[in-house]
């Protein structure tokens, strides 16, 4: 759906450009001394710092105009994320300064740096912060925000990433240590995909434009990036030995890419007229599983040699809403996620074993034992018994959006990834086991 006529327009002039010759810097110097209690007095002394080190006015407001512009972006993905009406965003502008955590509606001492360094002598920006539960819904760690995200295989290690249009901020989180951030890079804008590989040294991007990208997963640094393709790739993987990158959505083939160089390998194609999805290897790392729709909207579930790129076997699925696929723990069977719940199907004749409804199912993640099933609807997180579908656990996520709700690869975690703050659960003390 197209903005409101102007909006845009709007934002740019009386918002992102406003005030160019800067005299919001000498009115807020001149507030903050005439009431130096009120919201954000403590921002004048710190401007008058600035000033008196040589940094132009005009200098100050290009850091504010990209300032201003990140907020407006992000604050209406927020809006749309919340889907606010009218009624709603009128009572934000009452709610916004008394739901600052710090309880000080934005008043000098409320900086939360300067609470941090307060307390402890560093600041804690960007890091995973522990806490101890004082019950069994408390998380173990509060994390950045995020949209999407990649553990270490053996759970050592968190990656999360949030994007914007401009550019991707991914953090690195030692898990082991705590919850401290060990790396903090730019990736792509737009990002869509976030994956590791197998000894957990590369991280893999992909786009909103089709680019896909390989970090440094220790220091960030970008080892290749492609081209873009002008196809929004929505799945990425690492092939299980490390030696490829794959990626689809948007286009009729899977794209495979060698890991090392990001040079194109011929792809998995299959034909005119369809569009590859989800993407989800075999236990045993033989074989690719990809959920495939056939324009104008039939739904199927095909089987590669990945190595080869040549296909094994293709299957009509009955519900075009298929959103995820993965492979159980014996490799004999299919987790099929839908928005009116989840399926269990035989992965070799393509045929129904099982069904559990989960009204307005977001997506699922399976514990890697295969015993417990973590799902996100719109408004809750569960953990259900698998594969009998049993509720065990619910948590409220009415009040933020979460992308995904995760098991860790040892199963020992549940990661909720989410704006403004992502959140780590200890999977036993969640479940009171």
């Amino acid at each position: 759906m197209a903005a409101k006529k102007g909006f845009s327009e709007r934002a740019w002039d009386e918002i992102i450009n406003a005030d160019a010759a800067g005299s919001w810097i000498d009115a807020t110097i001149a507030s903050a001394k005439k009431t130096p209690d009120e919201p954000f007095a403590d921002v004048g002394p710190v401007l008058e710092s600035i000033l008196k080190k040589g940094v132009t006015r005009d200098e100050l407001f290009r850091v504010a105009r990209m300032i201003r512009y990140e907020t407006v972006f992000e604050t209406v993905q927020l809006a749309a994320e919340e889907e606010l009406d009218g009624d709603q965003l009128e009572g934000v502008h009452e709610e916004l300064l008394t739901s600052d955590p710090s309880g000080k509606d934005g008043r000098p001492g409320s900086w939360p740096l300067e609470a941090a360094t307060k307390k402890g002598g560093k600041s804690a920006a960007g890091a995973g912060k522990a806490k101890k539960p004082a019950d069994a819904d408390a998380p173990l760690l509060t994390l950045p925000k995020g949209g999407d995200f990649a553990f270490a295989p053996d759970a050592a290690r968190l990656w999360l990433a949030h994007t914007s249009i401009n550019k991707s901020a991914v953090r690195g989180i030692d898990l082991a240590g705590g919850g401290k951030q060990f790396v903090e890079f730019n990736s792509l804008p737009n990002l869509r995909g976030l994956v590791i590989s197998p000894d957990a040294t590369r991280l893999a991007v992909s786009s909103h434009a089709g680019t896909v990208a390989v970090h440094d997963a220790a220091t960030g640094a970008e080892i290749w990036k492609t081209a873009k393709t002008g196809h929004e790739t929505y799945n990425l993987a690492y092939a299980p030995d490390g030696s490829m990158v794959l990626s689809s959505g948007g286009e009729s083939f899977v794209r495979r890419r060698d890991a090392q160089t990001g040079k194109d390998l011929p792809p998995m194609d299959f034909g005119e007229g369809w569009l590859a999805g989800e993407l989800a290897f075999s236990p045993d790392g033989k074989t690719l599983a990809v959920a495939a729709v056939k324009v104008p909207g039939e739904a199927y579930v095909s089987h590669w040699d990945w190595r080869a790129g040549t296909e094994l076997r293709r299957h009509h699925h009955p519900d075009r809403a298929m959103s995820d696929i993965a492979f159980l723990p014996d490799g004999k069977r299919l987790l099929v996620t839908a928005f009116k719940g989840f399926e269990v199907w035989d992965a070799k004749s393509h045929t129904r074993v099982s069904i559990v409804e989960v009204a307005k199912l977001r997506g699922v993640s399976l514990r890697p034992r295969g015993d417990l099933l973590a799902a996100h609807t719109f408004g809750e997180a569960q953990v259900r018994e698998f594969p009998s579908g049993a509720l065990l656990k619910t948590l409220d996520t009415e009040k933020i959006y979460p992308d995904h709700w995760s098991f860790s690869p040892d199963g020992r975690y549940l990661l909720l990834v989410a704006s403004p703050k992502s959140f780590l659960w200890d999977v036993a003390a969640l479940l009171g086991r």
